[in-house]
């Protein structure tokens, strides 16, 4: 089949997106100059002849949406999530005690929390995990041959 006109184009696609069929005829091919009824009778033929071509545009349509909240929902994500470098700052405020904590307390029977310094667990516990994220824990393997004999060891690395 021929491509559709331009006028059939757009008759496809304002019934892809939703618009009736007799509105559709209307507005793209007459224009406003038409009855009603002649408007229905002619918009469901060419529905009918372009069933085809506006499932297809539906689909499109379906297709552009998925994607688009696809995208905004993983623009969304990596705005909200701490990039490495974020992470190891983050760290090493509370390491040096720069930033407050969020700490559980119980006040009048009540457990709230309140902003505190970081103590010495904090900040060991933040040491740690910088150290974790900087790869200061690895393990290194060393090969020795001594006597024909060959030796393995591990070790941890320290920077």
């Amino acid at each position: 089949m021929a491509s559709p006109s331009p006028k059939h184009t757009k008759f496809i696609e304002l019934v892809a997106n939703g618009i009736n069929q007799d509105k559709a005829y209307t507005d793209a091919i007459a224009k406003g100059k038409i009855s009603g009824n002649a408007a229905r009778s002619k918009g469901s033929i060419l529905a009918k002849k372009y069933a085809k071509e506006i499932q297809e545009h539906r689909q499109l349509v379906r297709d552009a949406i998925n994607n688009a909240t696809s995208t905004a929902i993983t623009e969304l994500a990596e705005k909200n999530i701490l990039s490495t470098a974020e992470r190891m700052e983050m760290l090493s405020k509370i390491a040096k005690g720069e930033i407050k904590i969020k700490k559980p307390f119980v006040i009048a029977g009540k457990i709230m929390e309140y902003p505190s310094e970081p103590d010495h667990n904090d900040r060991t516990k933040a040491i740690a995990e910088l150290n974790k994220m900087d790869g200061s824990y690895a393990a290194t393997k060393t090969d020795l041959t001594t006597n024909g004999k060959e030796i393995r060891s591990w070790s941890v690395k320290s920077k």
